[in-house]
């Protein structure tokens, strides 16, 4: 896999809910008919048997998902994304044995992310952490809930793709609630529905998350295809198509865990920072220091990069502090200016977010970035 933008649409930081008509059973209204549905128990054991059966799936203890074609506006994929699955609650998110791939997503009991470029390993938390977590569920949340203590209460059913759908509102121990689609004649899983930011740092939208192209795999059906749309204006805003999945297949756990390596100097100066990052006085002391002792090495890549990261991890003033700081190092640089402007415009600040961005152009008046961050200030 050789790109970062890859979005699996598997997990998202909040899904949308609907409004519950009931805790058991329920009645609703389709092209003006009324519907009987059935209860939450039901529908959940319908579409465990339609997938092939509760015995079959306990049964599945890996998972790898191979040769996907992901597709996102003019972007597309080139043919090999990889993921995987091992039991209770590994994940792997990139192809850790493909020495081209750049960046890594796992859950080993505890999410990280890993960059090929510049090549540091970071524990994520907040919303990253998240939707990692809870993307690692090998059955849905809604099987055996009960055990994994979520609750599942019946929704309104609507049409999803012009099929009536049942709908499941799950919340997990943490709050966290979603939606789950039931398509009421095949029983297979159709859709969620959420309300989540499109990328680390984009607006949230509201948006339905499609799957189709089902296959049985050693007697257990599967979506080989997942597409995410604006529920607003009905655009598909990515898809990705895989091409094989298999099931317990030999897994090393070694997969699951963040790349080892030595670290060079500036590597282990980045993954200070970036676990310093709730400690404003440290972060400067830390930076101050490197620089200092360091001169020869250039920092402003690197600075760029973990400022972004725990930015991602919610300390937008102390990312902040950190990228102003590397602004005032490379003044010329519109890389780093933008940088700036993209954490005021995070923490709120649209007015310093304005300036930082015009101050950006006005050192590379083609840095696209730079302009589409006046376009989504001027269009809010």
């Amino acid at each position: 896999m050789k790109h970062s933008k890859l979005n699996y649409s598997l997990s998202a930081l909040a899904l949308f809910l609907f409004i519950t008509t009931a805790l058991g059973q329920t009645t609703s209204v389709i092209n003006g008919k009324k519907e009987s549905t059935l209860t939450v128990a039901e529908i959940i054991n319908k579409n465990i048997e339609a997938r092939g059966g509760y015995g079959a799936l306990k049964n599945i203890q890996t998972l790898i998902y191979s040769g996907g074609t992901y597709h996102e506006g003019d972007f597309k994929s080139d043919g090999n994304s990889f993921m995987a699955y091992g039991r209770p609650n590994y994940r792997i998110v990139g192809n850790p044995e493909d020495s081209t791939t750049d960046i890594l997503e796992g859950y080993d009991g505890s999410a990280w992310e890993w960059y090929a470029s510049p090549g540091v390993v970071v524990r994520t938390v907040g919303a990253a952490n998240a939707t990692a977590r809870r993307g690692t569920d090998f059955e849905e949340p809604y099987v055996d809930y009960k055990e994994k203590n979520n609750k599942v209460v019946l929704g309104e059913q609507i049409s999803i793709n012009n099929k009536v759908a049942y709908q499941l509102i799950v919340t997990l121990p943490d709050e966290y609630s979603e939606s789950y689609f039931i398509d009421s004649e095949s029983f297979l899983l159709i859709a969620q529905r959420q309300i989540a930011p499109f990328h680390a740092f984009g607006n949230a939208i509201k948006t339905e998350t499609r799957f189709s192209d089902f296959k049985k795999i050693n007697g257990v059906v599967f979506a080989f295809n997942t597409g995410q749309f604006d529920i607003s204006s009905g655009k598909l805003l990515n898809e990705i198509q895989w091409k094989s999945i298999k099931i317990n297949n030999d897994v090393p756990y070694k997969w699951f865990l963040p790349p080892t390596y030595q670290r060079t100097i500036l590597q282990n100066y980045l993954e200070q920072l970036y676990n310093e990052r709730s400690d404003s006085t440290a972060i400067k002391w830390t930076y101050d220091n490197f620089n200092r002792f360091h001169p020869e090495i250039n920092t402003e890549q690197g600075i760029e990069f973990i400022g972004y990261q725990i930015l991602k991890m919610g300390e937008g003033r102390n990312s902040l502090l950190l990228l102003k700081l590397n602004e005032k190092m490379f003044p010329n640089s519109a890389v780093a200016a933008f940088g700036v402007g993209r954490a005021f415009n995070t923490i709120g600040d649209k007015k310093n977010a304005r300036f930082e961005f015009n101050r950006s152009l006005k050192l590379d008046t083609s840095y696209k970035r730079s302009h589409d961050g006046l376009k989504a200030l001027d269009n809010d």
